[in-house]
């Protein structure tokens, strides 16, 4: 039974990862700014932290785009045994 699908479809559970983290990631910023000291590393550590996942974030999307995600995946291409991936290598 041969079957395809889009590549886009394996950025599904990235999407999915990424709601997650932003979730946790205003959480954290809740919970650091209402119960954290109210001082200056405070403020840093809030910037260090949003800057760090926005860094994440740039670098995937900027890796992700160089990636045609309209090409489509066969089920030959997936279960074919390994030597005959790599036989024409060879």
């Amino acid at each position: 039974m041969d079957f395809s699908f889009p590549l886009w479809f394996l950025l599904i559970p990235y999407v999915l990862f990424l709601v997650i983290a932003a979730v946790f990631l205003f959480l954290n910023l809740f919970h650091i700014a209402r119960f954290g000291l109210q001082a200056i590393k405070t403020t840093m550590l809030l910037g260090l932290y949003i800057l760090s996942f926005l860094a994440v974030l740039t670098v995937t999307s900027l890796t992700l785009a160089s990636f045609d995600w309209s090409e489509q995946i066969e089920s030959d291409e997936i279960f074919s045994p390994a030597s005959t991936i790599f036989a024409s290598d060879l």
